[in-house]
């Protein structure tokens, strides 16, 4: 049916401002937004009026472990990798109905003596309803001189975590991964090798939004893995620096990728503790357990990001001149002299001005 809006101008003069036929359009509005951080299995209830959900997962990440006595003297600590993320779009849910949430935690190391070789924690999951649905799978935690794997993902789209990194005797330790981005994956740990740490390197930069790997360190321990932030994809994070050649130094925490937070630098000293991963899902970097009871650092805890949507509205634009089909309009709702509504994919309300009437059969 053809429908006629007038409009009342602030002098008074009452004007027609256009003629449409009411034909509903395709739209996306968002209903609600969560976002899990702690740890644990929650249940999650679907705001009425959304049918369809946004979600990103990502993994914790592994921790470091602290160094050794070996064969051929004395090992440094190895990284944990960085936690997966994995993210889906329009994901069927009804209104009123509960879904699982699951946030993993990062790992940690364990305390040990320095005449054996440590197993640090892996990384736990993060996932939305079930891992086959969307998931972020969490890093391994380092084992020994081998560094962690990088946690790997079930979506749309996503990134693997970068590897820890693995290290070679003689007071060396590696560093943690960076978790994974939108499109591409989280930077491996920076490496520190040959005796005496006359050599090793940075931490590798993420790609695709995804964090960087911790800086390897410089006979001190090594740095943290940058995590990634749950809001989109934006810039990659860069890798840590290495605290050497020939350098008391530890190494440098990888900066975060798309929003989310730098890994730690280890600790220089004779505490020796390995840097801890960033928000969210970065791993954690070797420590140095040669004079002290130092452990590796810890990979942090992943996370899960919820946006619950209503698709298919019927959305009808207003212009100046009059009213046409466009996207995002919720509804068109008047009032005496105000106004129509619409709600934008972000959830901001915008509002028209001055329609006398409105719905009017011609």
């Amino acid at each position: 049916m053809a429908t006629v809006v007038s409009r009342l101008t602030s002098s008074g003069t009452l004007f027609i401002a256009g003629e449409f036929n009411e034909t509903p359009a395709e739209g996306n509005i968002l209903v609600s937004s969560s976002t899990y951080v702690t740890i644990g299995t929650f249940l999650w209830t679907c705001p009425v009026g959304a049918n369809s959900a946004n979600v990103v997962c990502i993994g914790g990440g592994g921790g470091g472990n602290h160094g050794w006595s070996g064969h051929n003297g004395f090992n440094g600590g190895t990284g944990g990798g960085g936690g997966g993320l994995g993210y889906k779009n329009s994901i069927p849910v009804t209104g009123g109905t509960t879904y699982t949430v699951v946030v993993g935690r990062g790992g940690v190391d364990i305390a040990g003596g320095i005449a054996t070789a440590t197993k640090a924690g892996d990384g736990g999951s993060s996932y939305f309803i079930n891992t086959a649905t969307v998931a972020g799978f969490g890093g391994g935690g380092a084992n020994g001189n081998t560094g962690g794997a990088g946690g790997t993902y079930i979506g749309d789209g996503g990134g693997a975590g970068g590897a820890g990194a693995t290290v070679a005797p003689a007071f060396n330790a590696g560093g943690g991964g960076g978790a994974g981005g939108y499109s591409g994956a989280g930077g491996a740990g920076g490496y520190a090798q040959a005796e005496n740490w006359t050599s090793g390197g940075n931490g590798l930069s993420g790609t695709g939004g995804g964090a960087g790997g911790g800086g390897g360190g410089g006979q001190y321990a090594a740095g943290g893995g940058g995590g990634t932030g749950l809001f989109g994809q934006g810039p990659s994070g860069g890798g840590g620096v290495y605290g050497g050649p020939y350098a008391f130094a530890q190494g440098g925490g990888g900066s975060g990728g798309s929003g989310g937070g730098n890994g730690t630098s280890g600790i220089a000293g004779d505490t020796d503790y390995g840097g801890n991963g960033g928000t969210y899902g970065g791993g954690g970097g070797g420590g140095i357990h040669e004079y002290s009871a130092a452990l590796g650092g810890n990979g942090t805890n992943g996370a899960v990001h919820i946006r619950a949507m209503k698709t298919g509205g019927n959305n009808l634009g207003i212009t100046s001149t009059g009213i046409y089909n466009a996207t995002l309009f919720d509804e068109v709702t008047m009032y005496q002299n105000t106004v129509a509504k619409r709600e934008s994919n972000n959830g901001t309300v915008f509002v028209s001005n001055g329609f006398d009437e409105v719905n009017k059969p011609i």
